[in-house]
This record gives C-alpha cells, structure tokens and sequence, in this order.
C-alpha cells in the first residue's frame, strides 16, 4: 500500500522499514488499522449486527480484514463458545451507524 508523507512523496512500508526508522505516526496508525475513518463498507457489515444479538460468523459475510479494523475501533466484539465464533455490536458500532451520512 502506497502513502503520501506530509509533503506528498510517496512511500510504502518496504521504503519505511529497509530505512530502520518509522517515517511518522500517520503510517503507523494505517499499518495498524487505527485511522480508518467509518465508511460504507462498514456501515454495510454493521447492518447484520445492527440488532444487538450475538450473531455467528458463518452467517455474516468473510471479511476477515474489515472484522479486523471494526474490532480493533472497537465497534463490534467477538466471542468464542463451544468452537463457534459470534460478533455483537457495541455501543460505539451503534453510534457510528447513528451518525449521518455524507452523499457525494
């Protein structure tokens, strides 16, 4: 993935770490899925979550990176019993989803 410093070059995580230093903050929040901003894609996965339940990964679209970012903003939770993985939306999933939309 290519990103843009605060002067606008480019550079990609093999350009940061062959250097052996971290070129700034923002990079690391996007190599750690912190500063995505909430989007459609979200807003469609939390949609099968929207009613509070626990509800089973195999009901729920293969995402596994877009699980990923949702967990770790913290909008949706995930839990293991007897071998079966469920996701429930959090607190915070609902406000996001209750926030409005931006229409191009």
């Amino acid at each position: 993935m290519i990103h843009l410093d605060h002067d606008g070059r480019a550079f990609d995580a093999h350009d940061v770490w062959t250097a052996g230093f971290v070129h700034s903050e923002q990079f690391l929040l996007f190599g750690l899925g912190l500063a995505t901003s909430f989007n459609h894609r979200h807003r469609q996965f939390l949609e099968h979550l929207r009613g509070g339940e626990w509800v089973p990964a195999v009901d729920l679209p293969d995402q596994a990176k877009l699980k990923l970012t949702l967990l770790r903003h913290q909008w949706i939770e995930i839990r293991e019993a007897d071998g079966k993985v469920s996701y429930r939306i959090t607190a915070g999933g609902l406000a996001e989803m209750s926030k409005p939309t931006r229409v191009r």
